[in-house]
């Protein structure tokens, strides 16, 4: 084998030619690698990944894509040279390490917490409906970004009951929405209940201040 362009032929090769030993594969992996793009590398793996649709062997190439991935992107940060002497999965190990200490994901770009993803999720749901409802002839309502809130919050619930009722079953599903609304309710009975509590406690602070 011989260092060339990256593509999903080449990678299948690689990992099924068990002719040539493993450290004269990984080295012309690696100087295939540093030829290439992060982008070709992505597509090569995304490639390859595809063509196994469906077979039973997918999930493993699934996996040595990402350790592909890992290795170009903990190479392009120049915190990492691989060593075909060291092996494959050392080289896997260290590229992971640091790109862990470097906050990256093993696609070279940086990671987000679990929060913030959650929240970049609810904008572009927001936004989408925003722009389906100015396409309904909404564009000029003063209330269309609280529209589109509530829209994407039914789209939410929606999949959340899709989700409960898929796992656990139709029945469970409407046990779960009656104790929804006895929640709703007690929470209505008890915010009723604190309003004159309420208007004391400010009464209070008020005749305390005078």
């Amino acid at each position: 084998m011989s260092a060339g362009k990256i593509n999903a032929t080449y990678l299948n090769q690689h990992f099924t030619d068990t002719g040539t030993q493993e450290q004269t594969r990984l080295a012309v992996l690696i100087d295939t690698l540093a030829a290439a793009t992060m982008a070709e590398v992505s597509s090569a793996c995304r490639d390859w990944s595809q063509s196994y649709k469906g077979r039973p062997e997918r999930p493993v190439i699934q996996t040595r894509a990402s350790e592909v991935k890992a290795i170009k992107a903990a190479m392009d940060t120049g915190a990492f040279s691989p060593n075909h002497l060291k092996g494959y999965h050392s080289n896997v190990s260290e590229a992971r390490r640091v790109l862990s200490e470097l906050s990256l994901s093993v696609s070279g770009r940086p990671q987000t917490d679990s929060k913030v993803r959650a929240e970049n999720r609810e904008n572009l749901a927001v936004a989408v409906k925003m722009v389906k409802l100015a396409k309904n002839g909404q564009a000029n309502s003063p209330t269309l970004m609280q529209d589109a809130t509530v829209e994407a919050e039914k789209d939410s619930a929606r999949r959340l009951a899709g989700a409960i009722a898929k796992k656990h079953g139709i029945d469970f599903a409407l046990l779960v929405a009656d104790a929804v609304m006895e929640l709703s309710d007690a929470i209505s009975k008890a915010q009723v209940v604190n309003v004159p509590e309420q208007a004391q406690s400010e009464t209070d602070e008020v005749a305390q201040a005078a």
